[in-house]
């Protein structure tokens, strides 16, 4: 997941996560990574339209977000 982080800071593309709350609480987010360190992520959070940090220990499943799929197959047919 490490490098799909990186990647998403770099490149600037939206990737989407499912989350524990440290209460338990699942929840899915789409998030552009602004910051990593070893044990969080520096996040703008687009369901929370703010910024967010999120402790790596608590995501669970991180993928490219399907808005950011869409937008590059646009890309690929118009050209």
């Amino acid at each position: 997941m490490e490098s799909l982080f990186r990647r998403s800071m770099r490149e600037r593309f939206p990737i989407t996560i499912i989350y524990e709350s440290k209460h338990g609480k699942f929840s899915q987010r789409t998030i552009l990574v602004l910051n990593l360190n070893e044990h969080s992520i520096l996040a703008y959070c687009f369901m929370r339209q703010d910024l967010r940090r999120f402790s790596i220990d608590h995501i669970l499943s991180a993928f490219p977000s399907r808005f950011h799929q869409m937008k590059r197959s646009k890309r690929r047919s118009a050209g």
